[in-house]
């Protein structure tokens, strides 16, 4: 049965801390960027619930919105969109080798 989201993240988390030892900041931000996926999913699309049904098109329109899409005119910082791509790409990478995906 494919994990929910929620579920997902909090393994994710667990596995920075405890296997890669990953820094109290990474962590940090690593829940920020992935809370911020939760809350833009329960807005964007209310019914995906299970990390199976995360699809590319899903995460490039969360990046976009997240990056200012196309109302930002200069264009956003690119912190705004290295950190929660760097996120996005962990969280996946875990997930693929898990057979989560």
């Amino acid at each position: 049965m494919p994990d929910p989201i929620p579920t997902a993240i909090a393994a994710f988390l667990a596995h920075q801390r405890e296997a890669r030892q990953a820094s109290a900041h990474t962590l940090r931000a690593y829940r920020h960027e992935l809370d911020e996926l939760q809350r833009w999913l329960g807005r964007e699309a209310g019914d995906l619930a299970t990390v199976d049904q995360l699809t590319a098109a899903t995460l490039r329109a969360y990046l976009a919105d997240r990056a200012g899409g196309r109302r930002a005119r200069a264009g956003p910082a690119p912190a705004r969109v290295a950190r929660p791509v760097a996120a996005l790409r962990s969280f996946g990478r875990l997930l693929a080798t898990r057979d989560r995906l």
